[in-house]
């Protein structure tokens, strides 16, 4: 009743499936599971831009979402905050996937749910978005000003292109009102368009 996996795979997603599947075999009481992660062609840099373009284009990672990547030799450490529970999950198995990673700190925060938070967002958001000086930034797919919301606290998180763009932001998300404070955590840098 003992499996026992084996061989070699290029993430944790594909030895997690394997354990899985060992699992529901009939007969199987019990998996040692000695399947190595291991992709020589991966460096820390390609699992970094590997994992962002997967947060980037899930569906449903928006500005109200901010998520932080570092990588540690084959060990991929995540952070940030999310809006709902199951993107927290949908964003792990997803980086799990990722060439290379053998370990996954999942560490997002799924901030509370509070209809004056989910107010309090929309009202960023007009106030940022709505604004016509960042209709350069409102008309990309994914908008890089993040607006996280945790109990009337606000912290803007992202790039923009310029100090004037990072001040204007600050000064619309402090102008929005109903918030108790407000970090600015922007950083000037290239942002693609």
């Amino acid at each position: 009743g003992v499996a026992t996996l084996s061989g070699t795979v290029d993430n944790l997603g594909s030895k997690l499936d394997a354990e899985k599947a060992a699992r529901k075999a009939d007969g199987v009481t019990s998996v040692v599971d000695n399947i190595q992660v291991r992709d020589d062609s991966a460096t820390e840099q390609g699992m970094l831009e590997q994992a962002r373009h997967e947060v980037v284009t899930y569906y449903a990672y928006g500005i109200f979402d901010n998520i932080t990547l570092q990588a540690n030799g084959d060990r991929l450490i995540v952070g940030g905050q999310v809006t709902m529970p199951f993107k927290k999950d949908d964003i792990g198995r997803m980086l799990a996937r990722v060439k290379g990673v053998a370990a996954l700190d999942n560490n997002i925060e799924v901030l509370p749910l509070s209809s004056f938070d989910d107010d309090l967002r929309l009202q960023l958001a007009r106030a940022i978005y709505g604004d016509p000086y960042f209709v350069h930034y409102r008309i990309q797919a994914l908008p890089p000003i993040h607006i996280v919301v945790k109990n009337g606290q606000v912290t803007l998180e992202g790039a923009v292109a310029t100090t004037l763009d990072r001040t204007k932001a600050d000064l619309a998300a402090r102008g929005a009102g109903l918030s108790f404070s407000v970090t600015d955590n922007l950083r000037v840098a290239k942002v693609s368009s």
